[in-house]
C-alpha cells in the first residue's frame, strides 16, 4: 500500500514546530507528512498525540529500529504517555536511564536536570564578543534533521 519511498517521505520535516526539544535526547520537533518528527537519542523517529475528554493516546515510532510504542491512558493532557513510551525505548533499545515523569512533569532531575525552555536566556552578554572570528561561522553545514545551511558574512 506504501511504497518503500513514500515511506521514508512520511519522516521529511516540513514545519518546524518551534519547540526547542530536550537537548541531548530529543531534537526539536518539526512536521512531517501527518507525524511529528524529530531525532530521539540519534535515532530518526516520529510520534503523534491525541487528548479527549478524560483520554490520552501517543503512537511513538522508531522506524529503523523497528520499534513502536502505542500508549493509551485514562487521563486527559497528561505527559505520561511520552513517559511511558520513551521509557520502553530506552530499555528495549538499551538508550540509557532517565526519570521521565519526573523530567516531563517539570520536576527536573533525570537526564538533562531542569530543562525547561521559557527558563533559557537567548539574550547577548553586555560587554562579550564571539570566541572566534565571525568569519569562522561561515560556510556550508549539514543537520540529518535540516538538511544544508549556508551562513555568510554580511550586514
Amino acid at each position: 500500500m506504501l511504497s518503500k519511498g513514500n515511506f521514508h517521505r512520511l519522516w521529511v520535516p516540513y514545519i518546524p514546530m518551534g519547540s526547542p526539544g530536550l537537548p541531548g535526547i530529543i531534537s526539536p520537533m518539526s512536521y512531517g507528512l501527518g507525524w511529528m518528527v524529530h531525532h530521539y537519542r540519534g535515532h530518526q523517529g516520529g510520534e503523534h498525540g491525541g487528548n479527549i475528554d478524560g483520554c490520552s493516546a501517543l503512537v511513538f515510532l522508531l522506524p529503523e529500529d523497528d520499534f513502536g510504542a502505542v500508549v493509551l491512558t485514562n487521563a486527559n493532557g497528561t505527559s505520561a504517555t511520552s513517559a511511558i513510551a520513551y521509557e520502553a525505548a530506552d530499555r528495549l533499545l538499551d538508550l540509557g536511564d532517565t526519570d521521565w515523569m519526573k523530567m516531563l512533569s517539570g520536576g527536573g532531575g533525570g537526564a538533562t536536570g531542569d530543562v525547561k525552555p521559557e527558563t533559557i536566556d537567548t539574550k547577548p552578554i553586555p560587554d562579550t564578543k564571539p570566541s572566534r572570528d565571525l568569519s569562522a561561522f561561515s560556510g556550508t553545514f549539514f543537520h540529518p534533521v535540516y538538511g544544508e545551511l549556508d551562513v555568510k558574512m554580511g550586514d
